[in-house]
């Protein structure tokens, strides 16, 4: 029994390093209580209704979502429709197969400084010339603005600016390696589409706006 436990206490702490350290029981010292081990913890998508919302905490990190289930909706604006830009647009039925969790908000730059914490990513604007931001009132590309320096005061819960498409793929690529056994078999952390985030907008209306825009929003002369 000793050369068995011994045996399994060596791989254990080989295989997981510190990220997993089982619970020392039992009338051995040092005795592993490998039942403790926390189970799957999924969830499935047939429970869910449209609008439900799923918290999933990754490296202490909580990432919120709301359900979208399948459906079929007219995705972009009619003819009629003011500020319609008819040379790109040209509304269409589309239909959703498969239903699909959507971040409750923008990716966070606290959400972001943890996967740069945990594996010392550079994103483009890191290792290139910057990105587009203010100084002085001016609008420029400057070579220090990046997603940790804006160019202006932001916490860890406003919404990450100053990266490009391959910086957010690679770190959806990150959450993809740490969420296997957090989300329903068949799905993963992905970038949405543009049916998928217009589908989720609409949210069922079909008007020129998800409802008041008053209501909703800051724009114009009613911003700040």
């Amino acid at each position: 029994y000793k050369y068995v436990r011994d045996k399994t206490r060596d791989y254990v702490f080989k295989k997981e390093n510190d990220a997993q350290l089982p619970e020392k029981g039992g009338q051995y010292g040092g005795e592993f209580v490998l039942a403790n081990v926390k189970p799957r913890n999924t969830f499935s998508p047939n429970t869910l209704k449209a609008g439900d919302r799923k918290v999933i905490t990754i490296k202490g990190v909580d990432y919120a979502f709301h359900w979208c289930p399948p459906g079929t909706f007219m995705m972009g604006s009619p003819e009629s429709e003011e500020y319609r830009n008819e040379n790109i647009e040209t509304q269409h039925q589309v239909t959703l197969t498969k239903g699909f969790l959507m971040g409750e908000t923008e990716v966070t730059v606290g959400q972001f400084r943890a996967f740069v914490n945990a594996t010392g990513y550079r994103t483009e604007a890191e290792k290139g010339d910057g990105s587009l931001g203010m100084k002085d009132g001016k609008l420029g590309r400057y070579a220090d603005i990046n997603w940790n320096n804006s160019g202006f005061s932001q916490n860890d819960n406003q919404p990450l600016i100053h990266v490009s498409w391959n910086d957010a793929k690679a770190y959806v690529d990150w959450l993809n390696t740490l969420a296997a056994e957090l989300v329903p078999s068949g799905y993963k952390f992905a970038l949405p589409t543009e049916a998928q985030w217009e589908y989720a907008c609409r949210a069922g209306t079909t008007g020129k706006y998800a409802g008041d825009l008053d209501s909703m929003a800051w724009y114009g002369e009613t911003y700040g």
